[in-house]
């Protein structure tokens, strides 16, 4: 494959991030000329363009993928503990999880409604799944 070809698929696979981080009104914007996206290059202190962000976000697709693997509500608790994340970096991984958070949230409002949608949800299904229930009919 040619050099020109491998760039116009990491532009592509790019641009593609970024559209998934979208809400679906800025997506039909953009797609009805009504919005558009722009590039901002941002320096750090030593003139150095920062890829920060982009790293940012596939560290916090790990830690979604992460959660959703856990067993138990204190296992992800003590992985968001360990992480020392940010409110930015939780709502981040809110948003790739489908889950609402509020701007007004503390840090630990938002936490437990990550565990709770990540572990909690999957633990009471199983719990109601493996619930035998007994029922008594009249006769």
């Amino acid at each position: 494959m040619s050099n020109f070809r491998m760039n116009t698929a990491e532009c592509l696979k790019f641009i593609s991030n970024i559209m998934e981080h979208l809400t679906d009104d800025q997506y039909r914007n953009i797609l009805k000329g009504k919005g558009k996206l722009v590039y901002k290059e941002i320096k750090n202190k030593n003139n150095k363009i920062s890829i920060e962000a982009t790293e940012n976000n596939e560290k916090m697709k790990e830690v979604s993928n992460k959660l959703l693997g856990l067993n138990s509500r204190e296992e992800a608790d003590q992985l968001l503990n360990k992480l020392k994340l940010k409110k930015c970096d939780l709502i981040k991984i809110a948003e790739q999880l489908g889950i609402h958070l509020l701007k007004k949230d503390t840090k630990s409002e938002m936490i437990q409604k990550i565990i709770e949608f990540a572990v909690g949800v999957r633990l009471r299904k199983k719990a109601i799944e493996e619930t035998e229930l007994k029922i008594k009919h009249k006769l």
